[in-house]
């Protein structure tokens, strides 16, 4: 046999073998309340499930009414007993969803009956742990009033998960100095008393720095603002035993588990400057005022090589009949606004040293007439937020874009003229900016495959209109039918609204302002 004919049979076996890969079937199993294997689904009627970049999304699955498990999953369970699912491609990418609502309907016009189950993918875990001011004291006692942490934004974030979720599953453990020492956890780890763990952090931390204080917060509402500023996901996993060890270094799983870790993503900031920036990359410069903003596009397509910072994307999907871009759907959102007024309220200072000054006034004139008392706390109310209540806040810049017949104002919450008022306004023109938006329909092992060379939070590129636009995933959904094979559907770009991330460093100095405040209060 020749070289050629050699190469051209290895080629057409890979395509075959790919070719199978892409045409098998996803599997959808279901789990019962401790994620103990209970039956695959066969025979399913369709399906359609989602997971998003640090937020929580859905999946749900139909089956006939007459299916085995039909009854099973409407009857089968108590009320208050969890059901979960998970579904896993050829590629090995398992979804994982704690079951919310199981729906048997009926239709009489066609005298059909289809059972639906839907859940919520395993990232809502996250939003159901509670940040204690002291995790290794009784709730009863908790000194000091909150839990103050400075450092890298991974570290810190990870380090509030995992001694929270420590707390209710392994309290009494005292983690020293070293919380991620390979012997630490090898010494004081008890992983079957674990459900849900935090993956120790492994390596250097070179993510942005950043300061929290938790008091009795929700964790992801806590976090999230700091994951998009320093370009950070959550990634939640579900271990099942037989899977590899996710951290064999410092503990041996056992028991089903589910696996949190912070990563992150290489990225760079655009005109949200967080991970679900916008297409093509920005360069911002901020004015003066803090609100108006200069904003120049550079153009991926210039050139062949990436401009400098820009980092390379990981694999580009592009519209030829062999490169597995099926669709794509691009929307370029106008701005509607130029400018926001916020308030309501006068600084607390402003309406003290008011009050202050109006009282010392009909103070003296009373003494000055031989009514010592004379008005003394009569107007505070009537003078209390009339100065220096709202502020406002214009992007020059837009405004002379959008022109003449733009839309005049707009009101956005916030304190008029304190340090997160200029962050309120800041986020309120950020909000009525115009943006760049696209999905995109891609086909597993054309030549990419999703889970094995892509996955969540990467960067891509897209071929749309002639243009090569770059961005990272921030949701990929997968449906399938009895007619339609499993595709997947990923959404880039900006697909929601975020913090700025020149607001940061006012957050920071509001965090830092606060807990100033909190503790000289105690004193």
């Amino acid at each position: 046999m020749s070289l050629l004919s050699d190469l051209s049979a290895k080629i057409d076996a890979r395509r075959r073998s790919e070719e199978e890969l892409r045409d098998a079937p996803d599997r959808i199993v279901v789990c019962d309340k401790e994620w103990n294997y209970v039956s695959d689904v066969e025979s399913w009627i369709e399906y359609d499930v989602a997971v998003e970049v640090n937020d929580t999304e859905e999946g749900w699955f139909s089956i006939p009414g007459d299916h085995p498990l039909a009854d099973w999953l409407v009857h089968g369970t108590g009320l208050e007993e969890d059901l979960h699912f998970y579904i896993e491609t050829a590629a090995g990418m398992r979804l994982g969803y704690k079951v919310d609502e199981v729906t048997r309907e009926y239709d009489a016009v066609e005298g059909y009956e289809t059972v639906s189950v839907r859940g919520l993918h395993d990232f809502e875990h996250t939003k159901h742990i509670l940040f204690q001011p002291n995790t290794i004291a009784p709730l009863e006692l908790q000194v000091p009033k909150s839990d103050l942490q400075a450092g890298r934004s991974k570290g810190v974030v990870r380090s509030y998960f995992f001694r929270n979720l420590a707390r209710m599953q392994q309290p009494g453990w005292l983690f020293g100095f070293n919380l991620w020492g390979a012997s630490n956890w090898q010494s004081n780890m008890i992983p079957d008393q674990w459900q849900v763990i935090m993956a120790p952090q492994i390596g250097p931390d070179t993510s942005e720095w950043t300061i929290l204080s938790a008091r009795m917060d929700y964790g992801w509402d806590f976090v999230r603002r700091t994951l998009d500023d320093a370009g950070l996901q959550i990634t939640a996993k579900r271990w099942l035993p037989g899977d590899p060890q996710p951290f064999p270094t410092h503990t041996t799983l056992s028991k089903p588990t589910l696996v949190l870790d912070v990563v992150e993503r290489s990225f760079l900031s655009g005109s949200t400057g967080t991970i679900l920036d916008p297409i093509l990359d920005l360069i911002r410069v901020i004015a003066p005022d803090g609100t108006s903003e200069t904003i120049t596009i550079a153009d991926p397509n210039s050139g062949p090589q990436p401009p400098e910072g820009i980092h390379a994307p990981v694999v580009i999907w592009r519209a030829s009949q062999h490169q597995g871009l099926a669709g794509s759907r691009m929307v370029v959102h106008k701005a509607n606004r130029h400018t926001v007024v916020i308030g309501g309220k006068s600084p607390q200072w402003v309406n003290s040293s008011i009050k202050l000054l109006l009282n010392s006034a009909l103070g003296w004139i009373g003494t000055l007439i031989g009514l010592p008392g004379l008005g003394l706390g009569l107007f505070d109310k009537a003078v209390e937020d009339v100065v220096l209540a709202w502020q406002r806040f214009t992007s020059w810049t837009r405004k002379s874009s959008m022109g003449s017949h733009a839309y005049k104002e707009d009101f956005a919450p916030g304190d008029a003229w304190t340090i997160s008022g200029l962050q309120a306004g800041r986020v309120g023109l950020f909000e009525g900016r115009g943006y760049v938006s696209f999905s995109a329909s891609v086909v597993d092992y054309s030549p990419y495959v999703v889970g094995r060379d892509v996955n969540l939070g990467d960067r891509c590129g897209f071929e749309i209109g002639g243009r090569i636009w770059l961005s990272h995933i921030v949701k990929l959904r997968r449906r399938a039918s009895r007619e339609v094979p499993a595709e997947w559907l990923i959404t880039v770009g900006d697909s929601r609204d975020d913090e700025l991330a020149g607001t940061k460093a006012l957050r920071h100095l509001e965090t830092l302002r606060n807990e100033v405040s909190r503790y000289s209060s105690s004193i």
